[in-house]
């Protein structure tokens, strides 16, 4: 089994955060960066975050079996990879 865990990275200061109060408007975090623009948990997909001024961004971390971190949202690779065509003997 791996370990996994929910991370949340605030884009915006204080002093942003103050106005975006005031204004009543909600605060967006962008979900595994910007997934609709760049593959999900890429520098690329949280530097579009940043770039539509995202409030944050969420992204999830896991736990390699040997113990190394990795982000990835679901627990296996076929929805993101072609895992099924490298590994055909593991389908």
């Amino acid at each position: 089994w791996y370990s996994s865990g929910n991370v949340s990275i605030f884009l915006r200061d204080n002093e942003e955060d103050e106005t975006i109060i005031k204004e009543k408007k909600p605060k967006i975090f962008s979900h595994r960066g910007v997934s609709s623009l760049a593959p999900e948990n890429t520098i690329a997909s949280m530097q579009k975050a940043a770039d539509i001024k995202s409030f944050g961004i969420e992204f999830d971390v896991r736990l390699s079996y040997d113990g190394i971190p990795f982000l990835m949202h679901d627990w296996n690779l076929k929805r993101t990879t072609n895992v099924d065509q490298v590994f055909p003997e593991f389908k």
